[in-house]
C-alpha cells in the first residue's frame, strides 16, 4: 500500500510540460509599488518578508513549469 502511495505522489514529477502549471498572475506597476512600499514598513523582525520570498520562489517555478523548463 505504501509503495503503491508514493509512486502515485512521484508520478506527476515526470520532467515535460505540464498542464497543470499552476497560473502566475500578473501585477501591474502601482500594485508591485505599494506591495514593496508595505514590506519596507512592516516591523523589524516581521516574518512576512521570508513569506514574500517564498512565493517569489514559487512564482519562478511556476514560470519555469509553463516554458518547459526545470526550475
Amino acid at each position: 500500500m505504501l509503495l503503491t502511495i508514493l509512486l502515485l505522489s512521484t508520478a506527476s514529477c515526470a520532467a515535460g510540460v505540464s498542464d497543470s502549471c499552476p497560473p502566475v498572475v500578473a501585477y501591474d506597476q502601482a500594485t508591485q509599488t505599494q506591495a514593496a512600499d508595505e514590506l519596507k514598513a512592516l516591523p523589524v523582525g516581521s516574518v512576512l518578508p521570508r513569506f514574500m520570498l517564498d512565493y517569489g520562489t514559487l512564482r519562478s517555478q511556476a514560470r519555469a513549469c509553463a516554458s518547459g523548463k526545470v526550475p
